[in-house]
This record gives C-alpha cells, structure tokens and sequence, in this order.
C-alpha cells in the first residue's frame, strides 16, 4: 500500500490514522460477516478468527486459498531461555 503523505510526514500502514485504514468485509469462523480494519487482519487469521476475506478479485478461504505468508524476521524475545 502506498504511504499516505501528510503536513507532518509519511504514514505506512502500520500508523496510518484508523478514519483512513480501509475495511475488509470477513466471514469470521462462527460464520457472521462483518468488516474489519486492514491492520486488523493478519492477527485475526492467525488466531483463527476470520474464515473467509473479501480481495479486489474475490472471497479468499483462509486455509485454502493463498494468503500472504506473516512472517516475523529478528530474534524471538519471548522465549525464555533454557536453563
């Protein structure tokens, strides 16, 4: 997604405002349909919460159909240590 310029600078995706964050119409796994922000969706699909995603060309079934891969890259500080 392109970046939105501003009077104060650049935004990317992650810290766009929320009036200007597009929504995404979802079937969520209890199958009700609603729209969810575009920052939203990786983490919904992750916690297996969205089934199915409206893209420009069509519904996209999470689990069959290609998504985006989400990747983390960098060292996992979550993880405690073994001792």
């Amino acid at each position: 997604m392109p970046s939105l310029r501003t009077r104060t600078g650049t935004w990317g995706v992650s810290n766009l405002p929320e009036e200007f964050m597009k929504e995404i119409k979802v079937i969520f796994t209890d199958d009700s349909v609603g729209f969810v922000k575009e920052a939203q969706l990786n983490a919904l699909i992750t916690a297996g919460k969205i089934k199915s995603f409206l893209r420009s060309d069509g519904w996209v079934r999470v689990g069959i159909d290609p998504v985006r891969e989400i990747r983390f890259q960098g060292r996992d500080r979550r993880k405690v240590p073994d001792e």
